[in-house]
């Protein structure tokens, strides 16, 4: 999980770098994930805060991208 939490960070990081350098907006779905996470999973589970198996998104997850969506096309 370490290593995928890794390459995620890395692949966000080039994204926002080329958002900025080509002037587009970005919605950072990396970086609300992870402050989702980091404020409600106190045990630092694998799964179950916005994923059913760290992969595919419960309702939770699902919900804060259609919340960002919402945000960014109003």
């Amino acid at each position: 999980m370490e290593i995928m939490n890794k390459d995620l960070d890395d692949y966000s990081d080039v994204i926002r770098k080329l958002s900025a350098e080509f002037n587009t907006e970005l919605v950072d779905l990396r970086k609300i994930f992870m402050n989702y996470i980091s404020e409600n999973n106190p045990d630092n589970n694998p799964s179950g805060i916005t994923t059913y198996d760290g992969v595919h998104l419960n309702d939770i997850g699902n919900k804060l991208i259609a919340d960002e969506m919402i945000k960014f096309i109003n």
